[in-house]
């Protein structure tokens, strides 16, 4: 319903439309004189501060004038207009194309995102053209159009929250064809990775359908290869599969924080923060398996190697003939000593350019205070645990000549060969 307001005197009406974009005088014949100051009150009064240049350009506009009994505009508004568009807020030029062919190099150059990220909210165009952006009484307004549905625009892996869309995975983010926003955490590679020069990070799960030889690759997911791994840098933050071998992978080797699965480690250094689980043979390698080391109860083998682990050890064989030398312990976390290890190093080599590597530093930094803070509470869990599991050390088959044996602090040197054999910390 429109605002009626009137003057001292009765004689002057002042109507205010509901949405507050114009305002119109009515002036009573009542014979009496009408003071133009009476209706200067009146607006002022009322709260009226803008529009009164167009109501005079309306009122020159439309030949009108301002006659008794017949309402005339003293405030005019012409509400602007805004535009909703969507606001993409990663780089959709430069990340995942469905429908484009890549080589693996290309991914150096992807946009990735982190779970949580805000990918595109709405943003509002206003046009002022011939209109304001404010009514009758200085407040700002605008009229929507052309407005759109946010709900139409989420894919895989992002939800629609408060008029933003969200990603639910760390991945990368791109629009598929019928233009929904999606993020991609999965990826598979048909043919071999050879000869990548420069490190890569691929913030999604990958699968190999090949081999990986000469590269340095940080897969913050899970990585699957059905080939082998030979003369790389793997470092994996997920599970790691291996459907053959991991074949002199030295220097920084192959790292991998949860479950490693693999056929046979040649002349390789192998860090994993849980389970290894191989199928034949450990061979002139150095390998930690923070959780517990398992190979093939039938048919698995290690010699020539060095073995960590702070829970228990099951194969088949231990040693060979030839009394290679093998050593087999059982320590207190001996995957966070080993990454410190390669991480103060590292960072030794990064200071020779600290400014040039301040982020990496940063990065590092923060890596070895939670491996610290890691290494400090499995100390503290072993001194005050008095029931924990036991640690063994277990051989279905055979073990030889030239093993030494190792659990906490007790040692063992086998001088003879033998058969079905275990080991314990008591």
């Amino acid at each position: 319903m429109d605002n009626l307001i009137y003057s001292k005197s009765g004689n002057i009406a002042l109507r205010i439309d509901d949405d507050k974009l114009s305002a119109w005088v009515t002036i009573k014949n009542s014979g009496e004189l009408i003071d133009e100051q009476e209706i200067l009150d009146l607006i002022a009064d009322a709260g009226i501060c803008y529009g009164f240049e167009n109501a005079l350009a309306w009122m020159a506009d439309n030949g009108a004038e301002k006659e008794y009994e017949k309402p005339f505009p003293v405030a005019i508004c012409k509400p602007s207009q805004s535009e909703q568009k969507l606001n993409l807020l990663f780089d959709s030029e430069h990340t995942f194309k469905p429908d484009c062919e890549w080589s693996f190099a290309d991914i150096a150059g992807w946009t990735f995102v982190e779970q949580g990220a805000t990918l595109a909210d709405m943003s509002y165009n206003l046009f002022t053209e011939g209109g304001s952006i404010y009514n009758i009484y200085g407040e700002l307004t605008a009229n929507s159009t052309n407005s759109i549905d946010l709900s139409l625009y989420p894919g895989n892996n992002v939800k629609l929250e408060n008029d933003t869309i969200i990603a639910e995975v760390t991945g990368y983010p791109y629009i598929d064809k019928d233009g929904k926003i999606n993020v991609l955490d999965s990826l598979t590679y048909t043919g071999d990775i050879e000869d990548v020069t420069v490190p890569i990070t691929l913030a999604a799960s990958l699968t190999v359908d090949g081999s990986i030889n000469g590269a340095r690759l940080s897969i913050l997911k899970n990585l699957t290869v059905t080939g082998c791994i030979r003369k790389s840098e793997i470092y994996a933050e997920g599970n790691l599969n291996i459907e053959t071998d991991i074949i002199e992978c030295q220097t920084s080797g192959v790292v991998c924080l949860h479950d490693l699965s693999v056929r046979n480690i040649f002349d390789s250094l192998v860090l994993c923060k849980g389970r290894v689980n191989f199928t034949n043979l450990i061979s002139g390698s150095r390998v930690i398996s923070e959780q517990k080391l398992e190979g093939e109860l039938n048919n698995s083998t290690i010699y020539g190697s060095q073995i960590l682990t702070s829970g228990s050890i099951d194969v088949a064989s231990i040693g060979n003939a030839d009394e290679a030398e093998t050593e087999i312990e059982i320590t207190i976390s001996p995957f966070s000593k080993e990454r410190m290890t390669q991480l103060t190093k590292a960072l030794i080599k990064l200071k020779e350019s600290p400014s040039y590597n301040a982020d990496k530093i940063e990065s590092l930094n923060a890596e070895l205070q939670e491996l610290e803070t890691c290494l400090s509470n499995d100390l503290n869990t072993f001194l005050k645990t008095d029931n924990r599991a036991s640690r063994y050390i277990k051989v279905h088959q055979d073990i030889y000549p030239g093993v030494y044996i190792r659990i906490l602090k007790r040692a063992f040197t086998i001088k003879q060969h033998q058969e079905s054999v275990e080991f314990t910390e008591d």
